[in-house]
């Protein structure tokens, strides 16, 4: 990737505290991350919006935006997804918004 693309990407992650739910959430067969309203405006997505977790260190989790009304900068997650990022609650993780076509 050019230094152009590398920089546009970076733009686009956002790093967020882990918290863990008691369970995973799952509207159907869709996984869903609770964010707080603050930190999914500055990722640019909505209710029902596509975000993916990272800490470089294992599978990468995607899931869709279900909103909170919180001040914080911590996204909540299930134990299972928690596991599979290979994250521990309170560790600053990476998140970014996944999006079918680039942003125009």
């Amino acid at each position: 990737a050019s230094a152009a693309e590398r920089a546009v990407r970076a733009a686009l992650r956002f790093r967020a505290t882990l918290q863990v739910a008691n369970a995973d959430d799952y509207d159907g067969p869709r996984r869903c991350f609770v964010l707080p309203s603050a930190l999914a405006n500055r990722l640019g997505v909505g209710e029902g919006g596509l975000v993916e977790v990272l800490t470089g260190r294992a599978t990468p989790v995607r899931g869709w935006v279900r909103l909170a009304d919180s001040a914080s900068d911590a996204v909540t997650v299930g134990p299972d997804s928690l596991r599979l990022i290979g994250a521990t609650v309170g560790e600053a993780v990476e998140i970014r918004a996944v999006r079918s076509q680039p942003p125009v």
